[in-house]
């Protein structure tokens, strides 16, 4: 089964990601989400460094591995930044992402194709394992290309 499922794709300070929005993606198993992931980031096909799907209604990215990125989030701010069709350069949006125990201010300056990203967040519990990223602003980029790809998919 061949399935087109549409994507964005972000540079976040060089770490390409691809967006699929859960939408499009929810009747998947995990099985195929993973698969999905997997196959779009291959040099080949859509050439990424990762995956995250995203709801832009509820306003929270989910990374393939359940992991948290940084620059990910950015990237999704910047997202939903240019849904949003704003006229002035500045949002603020705050979100929830896989990997973080608390939701994340972000605020996003520009317009398309370039914007500056920054994430407010507190420190994560004590217990957590330590992370190491920087919270200073980022330079994230949309790169336009064909807007949905099409991945077989085997049924189990």
């Amino acid at each position: 089964m061949h399935k087109q499922i549409p994507y964005t794709k972000w540079s976040p300070a060089q770490n390409t990601t691809l967006f699929f929005p859960l939408h499009a993606i929810h009747a998947l198993t995990q099985s195929e989400r993973e698969h999905l992931a997997s196959m779009a980031m291959l040099p080949h096909m859509l050439s990424a460094e990762q995956t995250g799907f995203i709801d832009t209604e509820t306003k929270s990215l989910s990374m393939a591995g359940g992991e948290f990125c940084l620059n990910a989030t950015r990237a999704f701010g910047a997202h939903l930044h240019r849904l949003a069709e704003k006229t002035e350069n500045r949002m603020d949006v705050t979100v929830t992402v896989s990997g973080w125990p608390t939701p994340i201010r972000l605020v996003s300056q520009g317009f398309e194709p370039t914007w500056l990203g920054a994430a407010q967040h507190p420190h994560p519990p004590a217990a957590a394992a330590p992370l190491c990223f920087s919270s200073r602003r980022a330079k994230v980029s949309h790169r336009r290309r064909a807007n949905s790809i099409s991945v077989g998919l085997k049924r189990t």
